[in-house]
């Protein structure tokens, strides 16, 4: 039901550098057009998004030190 990816980052930021809190697949596929998501997390968002797409109903990602908050 849920997938967590633990990475090195806060999380995915848009533009402006502001942290993403909800984010629906297509935006995301829309910030990898636009190279506003790009490199390692371009390829770790579409993970992400081919998960949702095949039934995962909510990805999260955590910087890796966070990884506690999972227990």
């Amino acid at each position: 039901e849920k997938l967590v990816f633990l990475t090195d980052q806060f999380g995915i930021l848009n533009a402006d550098q502001e942290l993403i809190k909800v984010a629906a697949p297509r935006l995301l596929e829309r910030m990898i057009l636009e190279q506003v998501i790009h490199g390692g997390m371009a390829t770790k968002v579409r993970a992400m998004v081919r998960a949702i797409n095949k039934g995962i109903k909510q990805v999260q990602v955590l910087h890796a030190t966070m990884a506690s908050l999972l227990l």
